[in-house]
């Protein structure tokens, strides 16, 4: 498989995509087969000053309290760089695919097969997971000031910011998922690979499933333009996707993906560049 270099950049949890697309890839979810791969990648995870946030490193809350509960331990801080992040998990290799999920924490490939998230495979999208603490007073924490966005010379190719998608998973294994919409349109045609002639119903997403991921849409908060449904400029309509107890840390799981059953999840995702941005906020 050919590929091109590409570069994947998050400050404050931005990240920028350079997409494009191989022939004779063994899936397809758009036209023609595609793939593409992360060269490089600068990340940051920012978060509000009485929030401390840390890179897990596979620890439990019953095995490592006395770690998690201290502020001071020297792990926990108010921004997370490229450097502590991929020191734990190395996503550098990961190679995108479109995928699918029914509840924001699985994945599947349009063929049915698992996608995964190892950077050894190469995984199909990113995931880690972060512990966040509240300092002092217990707080509910948000989703502030989320950015998906596409800028290319060739414009069809901005599309492609709205086939991606961000969920956050806590430990009581809620999920709330975050785009610029909740578009699950994608169908296949008949001239099209993939296209499945003996069961039509495998060419287009289940219409329950497509139902309980927009359930799982959730509202963030910013400080920019308002949509219906999307976001809310009041910091307490969000929906909260933590509730911490003071000095009580939990552990957050992020996971970013290229949407496979959004009809934007077509040939113009092929080089594109995208921005994903996103950052913690207390609730007050």
């Amino acid at each position: 498989m050919h590929s091109l270099k590409k570069k994947v950049i998050l400050t404050s949890l931005i990240v920028i995509f350079a997409m494009f697309a191989t022939i004779g890839a063994t899936f397809a979810w758009f036209t023609i087969d595609s793939s593409s791969s992360i060269d490089e990648v600068q990340l940051t995870v920012g978060s509000d000053v009485s929030l401390l946030i840390m890179m897990d490193q596979g620890y439990t809350y019953a095995a490592n309290q006395t770690l998690l509960d201290n502020p001071a331990n020297g792990q926990y801080v108010t921004q997370l760089t490229t450097s502590m992040i991929t020191s734990v998990y190395d996503y550098r290799e990961i190679v995108f695919e479109p995928v699918t999920t029914a509840n924001g924490s699985t994945y599947t490939l349009r063929n049915g097969g698992s996608a995964s998230a190892s950077p050894t495979l190469p995984g199909a999208y990113i995931e880690f997971s972060v512990w966040i603490l509240s300092q002092a007073a217990a707080s509910n924490v948000a989703i502030r000031n989320l950015e998906i966005q596409s800028s290319n010379s060739i414009i069809f190719k901005n599309v492609t910011a709205n086939a991606v998608r961000l969920s956050i998973q806590n430990q009581a294994n809620s999920v709330f998922i975050f785009g610029n919409d909740k578009d699950y349109s994608f169908t296949y045609r008949a001239d099209q690979i993939w296209y499945d002639s003996s069961v039509p119903a495998n060419n287009s997403i289940a219409s329950a499933t497509a139902t309980a991921l927009g359930l799982l849409h959730s509202k963030y908060y910013t400080t920019g333009s308002v949509v219906a449904a999307e976001n809310t400029g009041t910091l307490t309509e969000a929906d909260t996707v933590v509730s911490l107890l003071a000095d009580v840390p939990q552990k957050l799981t992020i996971r970013i993906w290229i949407e496979g059953w959004d009809k934007d999840a077509n040939n113009n995702i092929m080089s594109a560049l995208l921005t994903v941005k996103f950052e913690f906020a207390v609730q007050l």
